[in-house]
């Protein structure tokens, strides 16, 4: 069987296309277990960024 690997590599500050991708709009509520690590920028219907993605941290136990 042939394994192929894929390298991501991620680079802060850069913007990857969302066109065709629906969302709800999410915000952090409560930052002393939530921090953002991923946001959606302002387009059509949307007027401020939302969150796209956060990690949780509850009890020294971290989620995304």
């Amino acid at each position: 069987m042939l394994v192929e690997e894929q390298i991501l590599i991620l680079t802060r500050g850069a913007g990857i296309s969302t066109s065709g991708l629906w969302h709800y709009p999410a915000a952090i509520t409560n930052s002393a277990i939530a921090s953002e690590f991923a946001q959606f920028g302002k387009s059509t219907g949307f007027n401020s960024a939302t969150t796209a993605g956060v990690i949780n941290n509850i009890d020294g136990r971290q989620q995304v």
